[in-house]
């Protein structure tokens, strides 16, 4: 079947990377294109990784669908100006796809350029209540997706109310999940993966590091920020980082580094995970590759779908910098913990993120074999 994979950018923190997963478990079946409103950054990885599977990208500058998620920035808007976007995209793809996925919300704009094709939505995101026109997009996806996959129960109430067919299908790793031995300790490496949104937590997992700085030391903790690139002074959160950082004197604990292609790498090379973000959402990309390795998470949040409290890692009220301090202090004290989370993380991940098994449950949809439920 040829398939055609719209996203907003193909390199784009995890969603860029759920879309790679996907493409590759399905380009052993399918002829697949992927179309993108934002150019690749050439300083990443995606492009190339797409083109060693053999899957062509193309870049169309358009406008992304005007909503507000819970804990997401506004995507950039893409321009044509300077891209290498071909301006009969719109006519030569439609002729070409038998089926359209659409990788997220944002990219849901397209859709009028694909009248004939079955359509179907990841929905990625929660769109909050206060978007603009949101009773009117909801009529618009209603009309024109034939169905939709939720990465998470949160996301699938959002389209149950929309009355959009859908299924929940996880998100997944690259491989298979499986518990991956921890590496010695001391010193216990927690880390934090993330890209440079205020939403994210960057400011009260720095807080909970000075909170719980007497605990880490006598433990001889690190804390690695991830996506944290200290060359780029010109980016307002770095510098407010690196202010913060001179002025209490926390160097010895917080580790930064800039953004990685091979997460599982880095992600091997720490003890637990955290996942300090102010929506709390425990249910991201990072949680799953996380879980997958048999690596523990410290995330705020409530919902139990991935994390279940005190057996494969900790939820803790978002926003709350002394819980989170509480809980990284608690792990540096007790490594030994640590093992016993993991295995558990990783019987979590194997019964809810195989590759295979749920790149075939966004297959059935993209097919008509699976047509969801309202």
């Amino acid at each position: 079947m040829r398939l055609l994979f719209c996203t907003h950018a193909i390199d784009n923190g995890g969603s860029g990377r759920s879309l790679f997963v996907l493409a590759r478990q399905l380009s052993h079946r399918h002829d697949i294109q992927v179309l993108s409103m934002l150019p690749p950054d050439p300083a990443k990885a995606a492009r190339g990784n797409y083109a060693d599977l053999g899957i062509p990208v193309h870049v169309f500058p358009h406008p992304s669908l005007k909503l507000v998620y819970a804990g997401c920035a506004a995507p950039p808007e893409a321009t044509a100006q300077g891209l290498p976007s071909a301006p009969d995209l719109p006519q030569t793809l439609p002729a070409w796809a038998e089926a359209v996925c659409f990788n997220g919300f944002p990219c849901t704009s397209l859709i009028p350029f694909f009248p004939e094709q079955r359509k179907v939505l990841i929905a990625r995101e929660v769109v909050l209540e206060e978007s603009p026109e949101l009773d009117a997009t909801g009529e618009f996806l209603r009309q024109h997706l034939h169905a939709a996959a939720a990465i998470g129960p949160v996301e699938a109430r959002q389209l149950a109310r929309w009355g959009i067919p859908h299924r929940i299908v996880y998100n997944s790793p690259m491989k298979p999940p499986r518990f991956h031995p921890l590496p010695p300790a001391p010193p216990v490496r927690f880390g934090f993966f993330s890209e440079l949104r205020p939403q994210k937590g960057h400011d009260i997992l720095l807080n909970a590091c000075l909170e719980a700085a007497t605990v880490l030391r006598a433990h001889r903790a690190e804390v690695h920020f991830y996506g944290v690139d200290a060359t780029r002074t010109d980016h307002p959160l770095v510098g407010q980082i690196l202010a913060f950082l001179e002025r209490t004197g926390l160097e010895d604990i917080v580790r930064l580094h800039g953004w990685t292609d091979n997460v599982e790498q880095a992600m091997l090379s720490m003890h637990c995970m955290v996942k300090p973000d102010g929506a709390g959402h425990p249910w991201t990309r990072d949680i799953i590759e996380a879980l997958s390795l048999g690596r523990p998470v410290i995330a705020t949040g409530t919902e139990e779908g991935f994390i279940r409290h005190g057996e494969n890692g900790l939820l803790l009220p978002p926003g709350n910098e002394y819980a989170l301090a509480a809980a990284l202090a608690r792990m540096a004290e007790n490594p030994t913990v640590l093992e016993l989370a993991g295995r558990k993380a990783a019987a979590t991940a194997a019964a809810l993120f195989h590759p295979i098994r749920n790149a075939a449950g966004i297959e059935s949809l993209l097919t008509g074999q699976d047509r969801g439920h309202a």
